[in-house]
């Protein structure tokens, strides 16, 4: 058995599908942002958090240049640099967001350029899950691989509490397919309830 954090295993889906990471912002001395070294707007990272919000998450942190055992407040900061409150984002290089959810299935939702991921059965980013390396059987995965595929959606980790996962382009309307369909998934395939 495996005990990866969401940084470990999001790193291992980018080195499995070569995926580059890039920045979802960038803020030049901290204070200008670089719509060319970002794939969002300010505005738009915003839009999304308070979707997520809205929809019961709550904000954990998000992943910049000051390294993963720093989670900075970047929605606070995003937001009052945006109105002109903070003139310092307190950053340079946003890379991704996390979000917790308390309701069943309760997990921590992560956000970054090009994947949206659900981690299930815990609180924090920092937090490992147990992967189970051996032992699952082939009729587990052939079910959960017909469920994702329903809904549109990929899988790592164990079968019983499985890492969802999708790649596409941040966007409001991105995110809230995805939670729908996270909650569509769980409800379908019988998952242990979270």
């Amino acid at each position: 058995m495996l005990f990866l954090t969401p940084y470990d295993i999001i790193a291992r889906l980018r080195k499995r599908l070569k995926l580059t990471q890039r920045n979802l912002l960038r803020f030049d001395d901290e204070k200008i942002f670089n719509k060319d070294d970002s794939v969002i707007e300010p505005t738009a990272l915003v839009e999304m958090i308070d979707e997520l919000l809205h929809l019961g998450y709550e904000f954990i942190g998000g992943f910049t240049d000051k390294g993963m055992a720093k989670i900075v407040n970047a929605y606070v900061n995003v937001k009052e640099w945006l109105s002109k409150q903070r003139e310092k984002v307190g950053f340079r290089n946003l890379y991704a967001v996390f979000l917790y959810r308390c309701l069943p299935p309760s997990g921590v939702l992560m956000l970054n350029e090009s994947i949206l991921a659900y981690f299930p059965g815990i609180m924090s980013p920092h937090e490992a899950l147990p992967i189970k390396v051996v032992g699952i059987s082939r009729e587990e995965k052939l079910k959960i691989n017909e469920v994702c595929k329903r809904h549109k959606l990929e899988w790592c980790g164990n079968p019983s509490s499985p890492v969802l996962y999708r790649i596409c382009n941040p966007s409001v309307e991105n995110i809230k397919k995805f939670h729908t369909d996270i909650l569509k998934f769980f409800e379908e395939a019988g998952c242990a309830e979270i």
